[in-house]
């Protein structure tokens, strides 16, 4: 052999011992490959099998995800059950859950304790969470606080109006469009009610809002909507540059002053009423008007065949107020315009900072609160409304025999304008909430017990400004901004 054909086969048998190196290397790669994916779909397995979940104040919401999730996924669901009380006073560095369910009203104190993952893209992008399908107001406002998205929504209902149809047409009368008209209707309905010799019940009134609480001062705010919302305001409760309470303005003492109008001959005890109740009171024949929410729950009205109760948006207003040159100006098209109070109730869902299998958490709340899933789960609950497009047409899930035909169109029709139009009025959701809240239902409690609206107002400011800067004045201005879906 030559020595150049010993200098190839030497080269040859190189070749060869790298190939079978290779080859080896391989081998060994793939077998680690298998192992680390069987590892992976181990640990997959272990933390899709069970999820905690803490759901705040809402225990039919609760057994609704416990019967619905093991049954149509499998997944086991360990369930804790309490107050929005209870929870404020835990030691959050002990918080171990996967899955927050709360009031939408909570997300600013959930954000000042850091306590809530930010969706991940790839969550939201997801097929079963079909994101574009959710309204814009849940999507863009009520799960969102700054530039983050927090929750996912199972729907947040705004105040409405129910009315007896039956009783309008008899008297001729139309759902108002603006408070004014609101005020004639209740005047014209309490002389009807008079000069009847009618089988009604003990109590009627031609009107009932719900005045327990906070709830006073969430029916202020529903009703001052529409006189200080315009495109492209946003200082409204508060000036967004100082932080100065706009609540003693002219428009709120307009409110406040019809407000304590318009109920003032009711023989309710509209202060120990919430939604709940005024709902029941108008199914059950108590009253002609009512300012609610249509939720099927745990209503038991045995309505008459004649009576017939429908739905209608808020008044609203033509003319709305300009706090820079403090004077009423017309609106654009000249025409009442209804403005909904947001972040009144709702629930979301969020996954917890403390959770150790967040994306298993993720995945299955974009399964509840996904097209299917959340048909089953959502309407459980009083607290919770129409929160995706596709539900628009199954408004009917939300409104209870006791309705008139056609009122699951008249409600759906009202959310739908709402998300078209993009104006509505943010309620607080800011550290301090309770205490803004408290201070402004004492506002509506002292008028209605006969005091003057603009000096209740007045000292209503005085309380803010001092809660305000108890909380620090710079932080409340930052997470007012973030509440209004505004990056500071």
């Amino acid at each position: 052999m030559s020595l150049t054909q010993r200098s190839f086969a030497k080269r040859d048998l190189r070749h060869l011992a790298i190939y079978f190196a290779f080859l080896c290397i391989l081998v060994s790669g793939c077998q680690k490959t298998k192992d680390s994916d069987k590892s992976a779909d181990d640990e997959a397995s272990r933390e899709s099998a069970e999820i905690h979940f803490v759901v705040i104040d809402d225990q039919p919401l609760a057994k609704a995800i416990e019967r619905q999730v093991p049954a149509r996924i499998g997944t086991k669901v360990v369930m804790q059950q309490m107050s929005a009380d209870e929870f404020n006073r835990l030691d959050f560095d002990q918080l171990k859950t996967d899955v927050i369910v709360y009031p939408s009203w909570m997300l600013g104190s959930m954000v000042e304790r850091q306590l809530l993952m930010t969706i991940p893209k790839y969550v939201l992008e997801l097929e079963q969470t079909a994101h574009g399908d959710v309204l814009p107001i849940e999507r863009r406002i009520v799960s969102r606080f700054g530039d983050r998205e927090l929750g996912f929504s199972l729907g947040s209902p705004s105040l409405v109006l129910h009315y007896r149809e039956d009783l309008f047409r008899k008297l001729a009368l139309a759902p108002p469009k603006t408070w004014a008209e609101y005020q004639t209707a209740v005047d014209k309905l309490q002389a009807w009610h008079a000069s009847q010799n009618l089988n009604q019940p003990l109590i009627w009134s031609a009107t009932c809002e719900p005045l327990q609480s906070e709830w006073a001062a969430q029916i202020l705010l529903a009703r001052s909507a529409a006189y200080i919302r315009k495109y492209g305001t946003y200082s409204t409760l508060f000036d967004i540059d100082s932080m100065e309470p706009l609540i003693n303005q002219e428009p709120y003492a307009k409110a406040l002053t019809e407000l304590a109008a318009a109920v003032k001959n009711s023989p309710h005890d509209l202060r120990s009423m919430q939604p709940a109740d005024v709902k029941r009171a108008i199914l059950q024949s108590e009253c002609a008007m009512a300012i609610t929410w249509p939720a099927k729950g745990d209503t038991n009205a045995n309505v008459s065949d004649d009576q017939q109760v429908s739905i209608a948006e808020l008044p609203g207003s033509a003319t709305v107020y300009d706090f820079s040159s403090q004077s009423w100006k017309s609106r654009d098209d000249k025409l009442p315009r209804s403005v909904p109070l947001i972040g009144v109730s709702g629930r979301l869902a969020s996954v917890a900072r403390s959770s150790q299998q967040s994306s298993s958490a993720f995945k299955l709340l974009a399964l509840i609160c996904g097209k299917e899933m959340i048909a089953k789960v959502s309407p459980s609950s009083e607290n919770t409304s129409i929160s995706r497009t596709s539900q628009l047409g199954n408004a009917s899930a939300w409104i209870g025999p006791q309705y008139s035909p056609g009122a699951d169109q008249d409600y759906a029709q009202a959310i739908e304008r709402w998300n078209d139009d993009q104006l509505y009025l943010m309620s607080l959701r800011i550290p301090g909430r309770e205490e803004y809240l408290q201070s402004l239902s004492e506002a509506v409690g002292k008028t209605l017990d006969g005091g003057d609206p603009q000096t209740a107002l007045d000292e209503t400011a005085a309380r803010w400004r001092e809660i305000t800067n108890a909380h620090g004045l710079e932080k409340q201005k930052t997470a007012y901004l973030r509440s209004l879906g505004i990056k500071p």
